[in-house]
């Protein structure tokens, strides 16, 4: 079992949540960690949730078909403030991918609903995606029309 606080490499978290190999490489794989104690409900399912709106899109768009690795390893830090400038690491060779961390508030996040923190890893995904985009010359008009389709959806959030 994975000890909580810790960081893991991408493909050890998946062989411990699958029981085996990893079957399938993902463009982007999420995970998170509590930098100061905090309890926030329903993150782990709102960040797949968000990483599964945005996976088709990265492979329709051939979002990593250029870049020197294959997929992007995003943490989630959970600290005491937003800190949405990414830290991106060296590429991992053997496991090929791209690490990458952000921080955001915990207290803020232990607010939110389910849908509503969906959103917010959503929007903080695309972000991410668009300075990495903009690292390592990638494609990134899609994911400008993906922000874009946030905001405005975020300025009229009580219409149907």
């Amino acid at each position: 079992m994975l000890k909580s606080n810790a960081y893991y490499r991408p493909e050890t978290v998946m062989a411990a949540l699958t029981g085996g190999a990893v079957t399938e490489v993902r463009n982007l794989i999420v995970g998170a960690v509590g930098l100061i104690k905090c309890r926030i409900k329903g993150d782990g399912q709102a960040a797949l949730a968000a990483r599964n709106a945005l996976e088709p899109e990265l492979v329709e768009h051939k979002f990593l078909a250029t870049a020197p690795f294959k997929s992007i390893s995003l943490i989630l830090r959970y600290g005491e403030s937003d800190d949405l400038n990414p830290e991106i690491g060296p590429i991992n060779a053997k496991g090929a991918y791209l690490p990458v961390a952000v921080e955001l508030n915990a207290r803020r996040l232990e607010k939110l609903d389910v849908p509503a923190m969906t959103d917010e890893f959503r929007s903080v995904m695309i972000d991410v995606l668009c300075d990495v985009a903009a690292n390592f010359d990638l494609p990134h008009v899609f994911l400008d029309g993906l922000r874009q389709h946030d905001v405005s959806a975020k300025s009229r959030p009580n219409q149907v």
